[in-house]
């Protein structure tokens, strides 16, 4: 889907989550859908993380973005069952800090959810390139992002994850997070 901007709503685990799904199901079925994060923020007011997320949408399921209206956002569920509802029956996560297993899974599954230290202002003045920040830290994590796939740029092994930071940040939204660089900014640590 879409790079896009959460704003001051700081909404990026539920954006990760909505893109970890809906890449799951465009392996799976071979169809890309567009899950509406609206449907989470406004039914699942505890929903504070990915997991949270996860299992709300395993309990509940969710409307697409077409069949759940955005207009008015005034906090009011408005879920629609009679619409099309999209389920997820269990999620998994990656072995905690183990980027081989991360690699593994986003070759497999699909996009993954990722945390990380986003706290670093080279991080967030990102504008190209494989990003390493030997200052990040691998416990501390601040952000949410989708990892996409991975790869490698010169002698430099990345993941390829879309941000929430809308298109103007890093390159048209995404980054290239530091690969097989022990766990750098904690990206295989909670995913």
């Amino acid at each position: 889907g879409p790079v896009v901007d959460q704003g001051q709503m700081g909404d990026c685990s539920v954006y990760s989550a909505t893109g970890s799904i809906e890449g799951s199901i465009c392996v799976k079925q071979k169809e890309l859908v567009s899950i509406s994060y609206l449907n989470i923020k406004e039914c699942c007011p505890s929903c504070f993380g990915v997991k949270d997320a996860f299992d709300y949408t395993i309990d509940n399921g969710l409307n697409l973005d077409d069949d759940y209206p955005d207009i008015p956002y005034d906090n009011t569920c408005k879920f629609d069952e009679t619409k099309r509802v999209i389920t997820i029956h269990s999620y998994g996560e990656v072995m905690p800090g183990d980027e081989e297993d991360l690699t593994n899974k986003l070759a497999t599954e699909g996009p993954i959810s990722v945390a990380i230290d986003a706290g670093m202002f080279s991080f967030q003045l990102y504008r190209s390139g494989v990003y390493y920040e030997p200052n990040c830290s691998s416990d501390r994590l601040n952000h949410v992002m989708l990892a996409v796939g991975y790869g490698a740029e010169e002698d430099a092994e990345y993941y390829l994850a879309k941000n929430t930071w809308g298109k103007s940040w890093g390159e048209n939204g995404y980054i290239k997070m530091s690969r097989n660089r022990d766990n750098n900014c904690g990206i295989a640590s909670d995913a």
